[in-house]
């Protein structure tokens, strides 16, 4: 199974990303391709309205405060691959560093492996712009 992996440094606290990105339900406030979402299961499940179209519902199957990681996994969507799953974690890198580390495994099913992967990532980096964007880093 093909893998994406992406980790991303910010000058911010890890208690303080980790409290933006660990909100399965508040990804609109920092991911700029999510428009909406709407969460429902206690706030396992999340569909999510993006930006261009498209829709996408997600179930969140692990969730680690102490360790501050979570894992998910796509359940509908239009996507041109299939058991995606995704695990996303903050590390504590210094009083006032921290690394965003994005991984997600998926199968191709509509489009080669490669172009499956660049859309992943560029899922991930555009988030952690918006992530930038919310912290007002450069």
């Amino acid at each position: 199974m093909p893998k994406v992996t992406r980790s991303f440094e910010f000058e911010v606290p890890a208690k303080e990303l980790w409290e933006l990105v660990s909100g399965f339900h508040g990804m609109p406030k920092w991911h700029p391709l999510i428009l909406k979402n709407k969460v429902e299961d206690g706030g396992r499940i999340r569909h999510m309205a993006l930006k261009g179209g498209g829709a996408v519902k997600e179930l969140l199957t692990r969730l680690d405060e102490k360790g501050r990681s979570m894992t998910y996994v796509i359940t509908e969507g239009d996507m041109p691959f299939s058991g995606y799953s995704s695990s996303l974690s903050v590390a504590r890198k210094g009083p006032r560093k921290s690394t965003l580390t994005w991984v997600g495994n998926y199968t191709p099913e509509k489009a080669p492996k490669e172009e499956c992967a660049k859309i992943i990532a560029m899922v991930y980096e555009t988030g952690a712009e918006g992530i930038r964007k919310h912290f007002k880093l450069g």
